[in-house]
Order: C-alpha cells, then structure tokens, then sequence
C-alpha cells in the first residue's frame, strides 16, 4: 500500500510541533528496469544513502506468490519521509499509475541498465534451463527496461557498468539525484557495508539469510561470477552471442555496448 503524508504515523506525536508536521515532504523511489543488472544492489546502495542521512523509510517489496506484500519501516529523526520500492516491470498502463495520476511526475525512478548478453548471461548461470530460449529473455529485459524509461516520473538511468568502473563517483551521483545529505564520509563506509552484505549472502547461513534477505533482498544466487563485465563469454556460445548481436545489434550499439 502506497501512503499519503497523512497516513504516516510519527514516534511521539504529541511533543513535535503543527509547524514541524506541515513540512513533511514524502518522497516515492522506485528501482526500476532490468533483471540481472544490479537492481538489488542499486536498491541497496539507495537503501544505505537514506539511512545514513537519518531519513525516515517505509520500504515495499513487490508481493510473494502467495500474494502478501512485505513492508519494513526504519525510523529517522528528518523530517523527509521516503517510500522506497523495487519492482523490475511496472509498465504506465499498470494500477499503480493510474491510481496515483499525475502525481507520479514526481517521483524518483532509477532504472537499472546492464549489456544485455550479460544480463542473459547471468540468468543462464542461475537458472540454466533459460539457455534453451535466450531471445525470449532479451525481449522481456528490454521491454522491462523500456517500459520503465516510459513511465511519467522522474526517470534516472543507474549503469552497471558505471558503478563498476568508479563505485565512489557513482554513488555520490546518487546522492545528488536523491538531493540527501548523506555525510561524505558515510560513502566510503557504504560502499564497505555493500561488500559486508554480499560475503554475508555468500557465506549462506541459513538463519542469518533469513534477516538479509527480509532487509537487503539479497542472496548468494545473486552472485553468480562476481559481476565481471564481458563475463558473457565465458558462459555463452558463439553461436548463442551471435543470435543475441544478431537480433539486438542496434539495442547494444545504441546503449554502446557494441561498436
């Protein structure tokens, strides 16, 4: 459930002044686009950020097959309220925007990009009965990716690529689209904390799992060859490359993943 600044109950209502309540400012963030393109740890690294920043979060995970929607609530003392979901395909023609109308022009959406052989790549390396149908996979991952830059929002594009080359530069870039005051020296630390939870996801201790995936969504079968860039080919056939450069060429040059 998606809620108004009126809905939002604050921790000792009764000490903290009308003045103080009428400058709430809630603020929707959705990480949107490709699957197998670092959505998760986008969501992460935007997750630390408001955190840091003493930002008050209600985070929204997209509903499990039995139908129920998880929320988590981490509490700050701003007075800048976030709604943090992550949700790969919400095309304009989905309930979600057509119960909220114009008022999606303002919010934020990050949607994720990666080259598309290894994203499939990746998919392959996770599940590998997909090898049998990879164009299907690349159709759903641009459309996804399409749909996403379609949205009447704010539409920021996150790289990974970007993030790989120059994790620092990239998350300061972050913090500037979201306009938080995150401490500067919090970044380093962040990106410590990135690392922190990924060796957790590795380790996969069953009962600590349960706690990283209920705050990060994260898991071991996220890291499938540690995100090397170009890692495709250690993984796809020729003639499987050749079918996606094939059908994708333009997609691939015109993102420049392809001369």
């Amino acid at each position: 459930m998606i809620m108004t600044p009126k809905e939002i109950s604050q921790p000792n209502e009764d000490e903290r002044s009308e003045k103080f309540h009428s400058e709430i400012s809630l603020e929707n963030v959705l990480i949107a686009g490709m699957p197998q393109a670092g959505s998760t740890l986008c969501f992460n690294l935007i997750r630390l950020l408001l955190e840091k920043a003493s930002h008050t979060l209600f985070i929204h995970f997209p509903a499990s097959p039995d139908g129920q929607t998880e929320h988590l609530h981490h509490p700050g003392t701003s007075n800048r309220v976030f709604q943090l979901m992550k949700q790969h395909f919400l095309p304009p023609e989905s309930a979600c925007w057509k119960s909220h109308g114009i008022a999606c022009r303002d919010w934020r959406i990050f949607v994720v990009k990666r080259d598309l052989r290894d994203t499939i790549a990746s998919a392959i390396r996770k599940d590998p009965p997909l090898a049998e149908d990879i164009l299907s996979i690349c159709e759903r991952n641009i459309e996804w990716y399409t749909s996403s830059c379609k949205i009447p929002a704010k539409i920021y594009e996150w790289t990974y690529e970007e993030y790989q080359s120059d994790p620092l530069a990239s998350l300061y870039k972050l913090r500037n689209q979201l306009r938080s005051n995150t401490p500067l020296k919090e970044l380093p630390r962040i990106l410590e904390q990135i690392e922190t939870l990924k060796k957790e996801a590795l380790a996969n201790d069953p009962e600590h799992n349960k706690i990283l995936w209920k705050v990060a969504r994260m898991r071991a079968d996220h890291f499938t060859n540690n995100g090397i860039i170009g890692g495709y080919k250690g993984t796809l056939t020729k003639q499987q490359i050749e079918d996606i450069e094939r059908e994708y060429g333009c997609w691939l040059k015109k993102h420049g993943y392809m001369d």
